[in-house]
C-alpha cells in the first residue's frame, strides 16, 4: 500500500475527477442516447410507486354473455350469439333449460360444418314437441324458418337458394365492409392500450434513472463533505467509502439493467401474443363473416358454372338446328318443283325426331347430376356384371339409353367390355369422342337386330319409364331372348314409394311416362321368363331427421316415404 503523504487535498479537483468516472461507469445514467429513445407520453399521470417485478395480463372472457330469460323474444335475440354461446342461448331462451350433451354436440357440429343455420336450429327447438309445450314466442322466426325449410326441397330448393342469396349479395358486401371496420377499430385499441403499457414501462425506468441519479449524488455529496472536514485526516478511509459506494452504484445500475431487459422481453411478449391471439369474441366473429362470405362466393361460383353449360348447351343446340335445317332445305331443293319422293319424306322425318336432342342434353346437364356423381353411384352393379360372368368379348354388356357414357365409361376402366345405344345425337357423337363405343339407334329396334344368346349383361339406367306399357313389355322379350343362359339384365328408375318422387320429382322430366312402383315391375319381369328377380332400392336422402322410437310408427312411416330411397332398381337372370 503506498503511504499518502499529509498534503492540501484540492477538493474541487478531487469532486470532479469522481465525478468523472462515476459517468464513465453508469451507462443508463440521465441523459443517455437507450433513456432519451424513449418519449413521455404528455396527459398521463403516473405515480411515484415502485416498478412491480411482472405485468399480470387480463384473462380474456370465457363466453360472449348469457341471454336474458324473457316471456318473449325477437329473432335478433339469439342471432347476436355465436357457436357455443348460441346453441346454449337457444336452448335457455326456448326450451328454458341447460341443452343436453347429445343434442348441444349434434347442433354445435351442424352449425360448424354449415349442415344448418341459426335459423334452422331455431326453429326445430321452437317447434319440437318440447319448445310446443313451452310456446315461446319468437317474432320474426316463421317466414326465415319456412323459407329454409322449403330450400331442402330438391330442385325447388336450389333455385330459391339461389335467388336468395342473389338478392342478399349487397347485404353481403355490406357486412363484409362493417367487418373490416370492426377488426380495424379493434386493432387500433389494442395498439393504444400497447402504447399505455410502453409509456408505464418508460416512467418505470425514469424513475429508476432518477432514484439512481439521487443516490449517486448523495454518495458524492457524503465523500465531499468527509474529505472537507479531514476529521481524524481519514483520507484512505474517505476514498475507500467513496469505493464501496460506487461498487455499490454498480450493483444497482446492473439491476436496472436487468430491470429494463425483464421490461423489454416483457412488451415483446404482449406484442406476440397480442399479434397472435386477438379478442375471442373478434376472431369468432371474423371466422364466421369470412365462412359466410366464402360459403356465399363458392355458391355463386357454382351458379355462374351452371349457367355457362346452359350456355354451352344453347350454343350446341342451335349449330344442330342450324346442320338439321340445312339438310332440310337441301331434301326439299331436290325436288322442286316436283313433290317430294318417299326417301326423302323419310329423311325429314328422321331429322325430325333428333328436333330436341339438344334440349335433352341441356337438360341432363342440369338435373341429372355430374359425371362424376352418376359413375358413383352405378358402381353398386359392377359386383353384378363380374357374378355373370359378363364384360368378356364372347359376353359384353349393352347399355341402352346410355346418354352421357358414365357407366359404359366405369365398365372401361374396370377393364370390362361393354357397348352402347342411344337415340340422341349429340350424346352419341360425345361418347365416341371419349373413346367409346356407341351405336346411334333405338334400343329396340337394336336388340332385334342381334343374334340370340349373345350378350352377358343388358343394363337400362332411367330409360323404362320413357316407354309406354306395351314396348316395355317387347323390350323385356328381346332382353331375355339376347342374354346368354345366367346373363344379368338390370333396370334402374325413380321410386315412387318416396312420395316427393311420385307426386313431384318424377314430373321434372318431361318425357317420363308415369312412375313404376317396384313390386309390380317385379312381377313383370317374373312373367317374362326372367327368374331371381330381386329389387334393389337406392339413394335415400342424407338429411334424414334424427332416429325416432320403434314405438312411434306412423312417423316413422312418414319420414320414409318422405326421406326414403329415391331409385331402385330390378335385377333379373335368364335361365
Amino acid at each position: 500500500m503506498t503511504q499518502l503523504e499529509q498534503q492540501d487535498i484540492d477538493v474541487d479537483a478531487l469532486m470532479r475527477q469522481i465525478r468523472s468516472e462515476i459517468a464513465s461507469r453508469a451507462p443508463y445514467a440521465p441523459g443517455h442516447d437507450q433513456w432519451a429513445s424513449g418519449s413521455h407520453r404528455p396527459g398521463v399521470v403516473y405515480g411515484d410507486a415502485s416498478l412491480p417485478e411482472r405485468v399480470a395480463l387480463p384473462r380474456l372472457p370465457e363466453s360472449a354473455g348469457i341471454i336474458a330469460r324473457k316471456p318473449a323474444y325477437a329473432i335478433s335475440d339469439f342471432l347476436d350469439y355465436h357457436d357455443e354461446d348460441f346453441v346454449c342461448n337457444a336452448y335457455r331462451g326456448l326450451l328454458g333449460r341447460e341443452p343436453d350433451a347429445e343434442g348441444a354436440s349434434r347442433f354445435l357440429a351442424k352449425l360448424r360444418s354449415g349442415l344448418l343455420a341459426k335459423v334452422e336450429i331455431l326453429g326445430r327447438l321452437r317447434f319440437s314437441p318440447e319448445g310446443r309445450a313451452g310456446a315461446v314466442p319468437v317474432s320474426g322466426l316463421l317466414i326465415p324458418f319456412g323459407l329454409r325449410t322449403l330450400r331442402r326441397i330438391p330442385v325447388l330448393g336450389h333455385v330459391l337458394g339461389i335467388f336468395q342469396y342473389v338478392l342478399r349479395l349487397p347485404g353481403i358486401v355490406r357486412n363484409l365492409e362493417r367487418l373490416e371496420s370492426v377488426v380495424f377499430l379493434h386493432r387500433m385499441e389494442m395498439r393504444h392500450g400497447i402504447n399505455a403499457i410502453e409509456g408505464e414501462i418508460e416512467v418505470a425506468l425514469q424513475r429508476i434513472q432518477e432514484v439512481t441519479a439521487d443516490h449517486i449524488n448523495v454518495t458524492v455529496a457524503t465523500i465531499a463533505e468527509g474529505l472537507a472536514s479531514k476529521v481524524e485526516r481519514p483520507e484512505m478511509k474517505m476514498l475507500a467509502q467513496g469505493k464501496a459506494d460506487l461498487a455499490q452504484f454498480n450493483a444497482l445500475a446492473e439491476k436496472s439493467r436487468a430491470v429494463e431487459r425483464e421490461l423489454r422481453a416483457l412488451v415483446e411478449a404482449l406484442d406476440q401474443r397480442v399479434a397472435e391471439h386477438p379478442p375471442r369474441a373478434v376472431v369468432i366473429e371474423a371466422i364466421a363473416a369470412a365462412t359466410a362470405a366464402k360459403a356465399d362466393a363458392g355458391r355463386v361460383d357454382a351458379s355462374l358454372a351452371v349457367v355457362g353449360k346452359q350456355l354451352l348447351n344453347y350454343r350446341q343446340n342451335l349449330l344442330e338446328q342450324e346442320r338439321r335445317l340445312g339438310i332440310l332445305l337441301e331434301e326439299a331443293s331436290k325436288r322442286l318443283p316436283a313433290p317430294l319422293d318417299a326417301k326423302q319424306l323419310d329423311a325429314m322425318q328422321e331429322e325430325q325426331r333428333h328436333l330436341l336432342d339438344g334440349f335433352y342434353v341441356s337438360f341432363e346437364e342440369t338435373f341429372r347430376g355430374t359425371r362424376e356423381d352418376i359413375k358413383q353411384r352405378v358402381e353398386i352393379y359392377l359386383p353384378y356384371i363380374r357374378a355373370a360372368g359378363a364384360g368378356t368379348a364372347t359376353a359384353s354388356v349393352l347399355d341402352i339409353g346410355c346418354g352421357r357414357g358414365e357407366w359404359l365409361e366405369l365398365l372401361q376402366e374396370n377393364g370390362l367390355k361393354a357397348l352402347g345405344v342411344d337415340m340422341n345425337r349429340i350424346t352419341t357423337a360425345d361418347c365416341r369422342a371419349r373413346g367409346l363405343e356407341v351405336t346411334e339407334a333405338d334400343g329396340l329396334n337394336h336388340l332385334r337386330g342381334l343374334p340370340e344368346n349373345s350378350l352377358g349383361a343388358v343394363t337400362a339406367f332411367h330409360m323404362i319409364e320413357h316407354v309406354r306399357f306395351g314396348q316395355m313389355i317387347l323390350l323385356f322379350d328381346e332382353v331375355r331372348r339376347v342374354l346368354k343362359p345366367g346373363g344379368v339384365a338390370i333396370f334402374e328408375t325413380p321410386n315412387p314409394e318416396n312420395l316427393i318422387v311420385g307426386a313431384c320429382s318424377f314430373y321434372n322430366d318431361p318425357t317420363h311416362q308415369r312412375p313404376l312402383p317396384p313390386e309390380p315391375m317385379q312381377f313383370v319381369l317374373n312373367n317374362r321368363g326372367f327368374t331371381r328377380v330381386e329389387i334393389l332400392r337406392l339413394h335415400p336422402r342424407t338429411d334424414i331427421p334424427p332416429p325416432i322410437e320403434e314405438a312411434d310408427g306412423l312417423r316413422a312411416e312418414i319420414i320414409e316415404r318422405l326421406y326414403g330411397h329415391r331409385d331402385y332398381a330390378l335385377i333379373g337372370y335368364r335361365s
